[in-house]
């Protein structure tokens, strides 16, 4: 997995490597991260994520607030969590999910919805349905917005939010057959 963003403090991109090493546990794995400044020209080897970054497969990790973020497990109690990681301060955070979620976003998938932290699942309860968070006020577990999209031809296939809600408000949506 990796992430790219811009770190205003320092003038410098960077770009954040997570990756998984060998074990000799065969049911835990680290998530070993990495760090490339564009300014230096360097690789810096930051430890092991405090996170279980198995969760999901998407690579990229989502630029929001001077963080990347991605969906991942409390490695104590393998509980489901967003992890943020920092680009100023070079270390991960946690940002506060929605409610109504909790534990159930291993069908989930972020994603930036103009310029705000979004939410995006289908689970099979929902067929037919999209149903979206988005953080309104970065930082805030109450400003997250519960809103769906019930599309009869959606059926049973997996609806992910590809990029972003245009002007008129319209979702676009990349749907799996």
């Amino acid at each position: 997995m990796y992430g790219l963003g811009y770190d205003i403090v320092s003038d410098d991109y960077k770009v954040v490597s997570l990756s998984y090493r060998d074990t000799n546990n065969e049911f835990m794995s680290n998530t070993y991260v990495d760090l490339y400044s564009v300014r230096k020209d360097h690789w810096e080897t930051l430890g092991i994520s405090p996170y279980d970054h198995s969760l999901t497969d998407r690579a990229s990790g989502v630029l929001v607030n001077g963080a990347l973020h991605w969906l991942a497990c409390r490695t104590f109690e393998y509980s489901t969590a967003i992890a943020a990681f920092d680009l100023s301060a070079d270390k991960f955070l946690e940002v506060s999910g929605p409610i109504d979620l909790q534990d159930n976003c291993f069908m989930c998938n972020l994603a930036t919805l103009k310029g705000c932290l979004c939410i995006s699942t289908s689970l099979p309860r929902d067929i037919n349905t999209v149903t979206f968070w988005i953080m309104k006020e970065y930082g805030v577990k109450e400003s997250w917005t519960k809103f769906k999209i019930i599309e009869p031809s959606l059926d049973d296939s997996l609806s992910t939010l590809l990029c972003s809600i245009t002007d008129d408000d319209d979702v676009l949506l990349d749907v799996d057959e």
